[in-house]
């Protein structure tokens, strides 16, 4: 009898780190899940993934930001848990059912990974092939980063728990918002030290906006939060984008 599964991954793509994007969904169509990539691409460059019936594309005749992504691939999903990931990650091969185990605890709202980007790929996928070792969790403090890196690449929680981000902030600080609900809601977010994520940081920021422009966006959505921290009575403003 098929497992029941329990996990969308909502993947969203301008398709500009193609090899990660193809190496991530081979290990992840081995795991139990579904996933669903939200392309942003203006030719429906991702229809070419589509290998899998648990696997979806979604296409749109406008181009869609992270944050509004993250909103229509949640609508959309049906599971009890949602795996948000960039599509310049890659992850290994039992990182579903780990995200799953950990987030049982029901004092937890949103579990993440360490990240590195100094490791070639391919020596990243051998060395954690098949490594499930006991987690080693750590709060993520009122400050969101510690010593660690923003959680916005891979975030894993509970789709019941989900809250639409709000429309003002399209690009910038849609993973400050989540963290800052789940703090309101007295909800931990931890980071398992005992398993990394790869990450290719920022790719399609650098690949599509020039400075001048991704100032220009990101003070624009910073003084928008601001305004929807008070809005939402959330627990303060994350001060680690800079």
């Amino acid at each position: 009898m098929p497992k029941t599964i329990n996990t969308t991954v909502i993947i969203p793509s301008l398709n500009q780190a193609p090899q990660m994007l193809e190496k991530s969904l081979d290990l992840l169509l081995t795991q139990n899940c579904y996933i669903h990539i939200i392309d942003n691409t203006l030719d429906n460059e991702c229809k070419k993934y589509c290998s899998s019936p648990r696997l979806k594309v979604t296409h749109f005749n406008q181009r869609f930001n992270v944050n509004e992504s993250w909103n229509l691939g949640l609508k959309q999903a049906t599971t009890d848990y949602y795996l948000l990931l960039n599509d310049d990650c890659l992850i290994w091969d039992r990182v579903i059912s780990k995200g799953e185990k950990i987030i049982q605890d029901p004092t937890i709202g949103l579990v993440t990974f360490r990240s590195l980007d100094n490791l070639h790929p391919d020596l990243y996928s051998r060395l954690f092939k098949g490594q499930n070792h006991p987690p080693n969790l750590q709060d993520l403090g009122a400050e969101h980063k510690l010593k660690f890196e923003r959680i916005g690449w891979f975030i894993f929680g509970r789709r019941s728990e989900w809250q639409n981000i709000p429309a003002p902030i399209k690009l910038f600080f849609g993973d400050d918002f989540i963290y800052q609900m789940a703090r309101k809601n007295g909800q931990r977010t931890v980071i398992d030290l005992a398993h990394y994520i790869w990450h290719q940081h920022n790719t399609t920021i650098k690949l599509t906006l020039d400075k001048e422009k991704f100032t220009e966006i990101f003070e624009r959505e910073k003084s928008a939060f601001a305004a929807i921290i008070e809005q939402y009575q959330l627990p303060g403003i994350s001060s680690h984008k800079t």
